[in-house]
């Protein structure tokens, strides 16, 4: 009898500690159904701080591409030029690094009748060295903006390329120097009599100066903007000579697919 009671005594605090199999489900649904209390995996999370589908930045290339050496697959890199603004806040600030790939070239000849170019944009690298993975595409390119007081010609310049110097007298001084020739260099701005530190408005520049809604090609002539043959991707085209992109091209582009973001 002693034994009996010892186990009908154990088998209720089993009982008492298990519960029923009914009440550990209604547990389980109740914890699944509480939004607050389940745990959300990254793939669930939708809102990316900072930015969203649709953002735009206005950019620039740090280096040149041309149609005839760039490789599909080949690192692009670039920079934000103008901060792009979300919720009333700098998302991305100015200077911001990005990080794309080639995605389709083709040479001009050799069968081809058109030079091609494609680009996608993977990444943006903010000054805290976190990133914020998408896929950027291209909305609109346009040509590198120029200082157009840099093209007149410098008064103090003779037709044999000396330039007149003068004292801090400001009289002339015997030995004439040579002109700098590279045009729209540091060095050419003060040749020019220009400070190459002066800040330029936008009536002292000459050639387009893109914003978020800028589309399409402009100021570049013989290029266009078309869509790959699956609709994702610009491609830069031209039938008159090989794509050739300068080192400070200013693009927009435009954040098709927003991935996530990564703390340094």
């Amino acid at each position: 009898m002693k034994h009996f009671l010892i186990l009908l005594m154990a088998t209720g605090i089993a009982i008492t500690y298990c519960g029923t199999p009914n009440e550990a489900a209604a547990q389980n649904a109740e914890a699944t159904s509480n939004p607050a209390e389940a745990p959300t995996s990254s793939a669930q999370k939708s809102n990316i701080p900072g930015i969203d589908s649709g953002t735009t930045l206005v950019v620039e290339l740090t280096q040149s591409l041309d149609a005839r050496k760039a490789k599909a697959g080949e690192l692009v890199a670039a920079k934000v030029i103008q901060d792009v603004i979300s919720h009333a806040k700098i998302a991305i600030p100015r200077y911001s690094r990005l990080i794309g790939h080639v995605t389709e070239v083709k040479a001009l000849g050799h069968g081809s009748s058109a030079s091609i170019l494609g680009l996608v944009f993977d990444k943006v690298r903010l000054k805290d060295e976190s990133e914020i993975s998408f896929q950027a595409v291209i909305q609109a390119v346009a040509s590198i903006p120029r200082d157009p007081r840099l093209d007149q010609p410098d008064p103090m310049v003779a037709a044999d390329g000396s330039r007149t110097v003068l004292d801090s007298s400001g009289k002339v001084a015997s030995s004439p120097q040579k002109a700098a020739t590279t045009v729209g260099s540091s060095s050419n701005a003060y040749a020019y009599g220009l400070d190459a530190s002066v800040s330029l408005g936008p009536g002292d520049i000459s050639g387009p100066l893109l914003d978020p809604r800028s589309r399409g090609v402009i100021g570049l002539r013989g290029l266009r903007l078309e869509p790959d043959a699956m609709g994702a991707v610009q491609l830069i085209r031209s039938s008159q000579g090989n794509v050739h992109l300068e080192k400070g091209t200013p693009m927009v582009l435009y954040v098709k697919v927003l991935f996530h973001k990564n703390d340094p």
